[in-house]
């Protein structure tokens, strides 16, 4: 299992270790609009709906890509979401860590943007070239509110962040019609369709203002319960995405998680995970804000009483 998600999946009294928005439980009662999954995220992006590919989800996806492009060597940005490494290195590719997507000099570059868990964002336009740029863009319209495709990239995107529902997702990649026939090839040798879900997309278009004003609305409200209750910790966050990183320089973040845990059943992801040492990931996307508050005077308790050093 990948070492992130063992983490995650342990029992906690207060879970703020995820990366997404809270799911909502039904959308049954939100205006729904008919016509093709397909063609409606074609008409969003501004591409044809051979541009087009359903997945289950965006994690599917980059493997699919990453198959049907593979190459000697993939140059990956850190930090980053480690299950990118994990399958590139999955695939017989050599990782090569570069600190910027500006430095890469590779056929093949792959990251997630706005990034996790930094939440750094830049322009996809700035570091095409004679490369193929593969983007995870799951977190952009937290950052973001333009759905646009550019053109000699590969762009993946999912539901399960910015659009979260429970128990219910679909992943999609946007690609040159050439590309999107060759990741079929694969897709259709490893996970074939049927792929369920696809009746979200006609859910989600007519209410995208309404997913950016609720997701909007939670996370202003965490985020200022967490800058207020900090008080040892340099929090790194780009506005509004769902998830910031509280950095304090040497730390042990894998050590400190445990101890927050174990003695106080608050759980945080240490950004060493995305290869960033000396952080702590915390989530901004439940509803109930105490969570925050209760898990930042934890935080605040652990390191005043010097039970972790």
């Amino acid at each position: 299992m990948v070492e992130l998600f063992e983490w995650e999946e342990q029992e906690a009294n207060i879970n703020l270790s995820g990366s997404g928005m809270e799911p909502i439980a039904s959308i049954e009662e939100l205006e729904r609009t008919d016509g093709d999954p397909k063609e409606l995220l074609a008409d969003l992006y501004g591409v044809s709906k051979d541009n087009i590919i359903f997945t289950h989800g965006a994690q599917e996806a980059m493997f699919l890509v990453l198959a049907a492009f593979k190459q000697d060597v993939i140059d990956i940005p850190i930090p980053t979401y480690p299950p990118i490494i994990d399958q590139a290195r999955m695939l017989g590719m050599k990782v090569n860590f570069i600190e910027s997507p500006l430095e890469s000099k590779n056929k093949l570059l792959s990251l997630v943007n706005p990034n996790n868990p930094t939440g750094e964002y830049i322009s996809i336009r700035d570091i095409i070239g004679n490369k193929l740029v593969v983007v995870d863009e799951i977190f952009k319209p937290f950052v973001n509110k333009k759905f646009e495709y550019v053109s000699g990239t590969i762009l993946i995107m999912s539901t399960s962040k910015f659009f979260s529902i429970l128990d219910h997702k679909i992943g999609w990649i946007i690609a040159d019609k050439e590309n999107i026939r060759r990741i079929q090839v694969v897709r259709d040798l490893i996970s074939p369709p049927p792929i369920g879900g696809k009746w979200i997309i006609n859910y989600i278009i007519p209410n995208i203002d309404y997913f950016y004003k609720r997701n909007l609305s939670i996370i202003k409200m965490n985020y200022s319960q967490l800058d207020k209750m900090n008080k040892y910790f340099h929090i790194i966050y780009n506005s509004f995405m769902p998830i910031a990183v509280l950095y304090r320089d040497g730390i042990d973040d894998k050590s400190l998680a445990e101890k927050l845990l174990q003695t106080r059943g608050v759980l945080l992801t240490p950004t060493s995970y995305f290869y960033m040492p000396s952080g702590l990931r915390i989530s901004l996307g439940h509803h109930n804000h105490e969570l925050l508050i209760e898990a930042m005077r934890s935080l605040n308790e652990l390191i005043e009483s010097r039970e972790f050093v």
